[in-house]
């Protein structure tokens, strides 16, 4: 069995920290996918993009292990599209 890595996973949307523990095998677009999910963002995880240490993770197919993520590390899912303010 592979081991978990605890990461945390910042949803600016919902003003929401999601805590997830997962192997470090696992692809950017499942943990994007899980996380906001479990945040309630609502809206498809393509709507989202994610980044890690201010930089964009294009390819969401990489693992956290391939962008170098280690235990306590964490991501931004952010608006793929800003939203007006109204």
């Amino acid at each position: 069995m592979a081991q978990l890595l605890p990461v945390r996973v910042m949803v600016p949307d919902v003003w929401d920290e999601v805590a997830l523990e997962v192997p470090a095998s696992t692809a950017i677009g499942a943990l994007k996918s899980s996380a906001l999910t479990r945040s309630g963002a609502g809206g498809s995880p393509d709507d989202f993009v994610a980044k890690f240490r201010g930089a964009l993770l294009a390819d969401e197919t990489r693992s956290l292990r391939d962008v170098g993520m280690v235990a306590g590390s964490s991501i931004i899912l952010v608006r793929r599209l800003r939203r007006p303010v109204r």
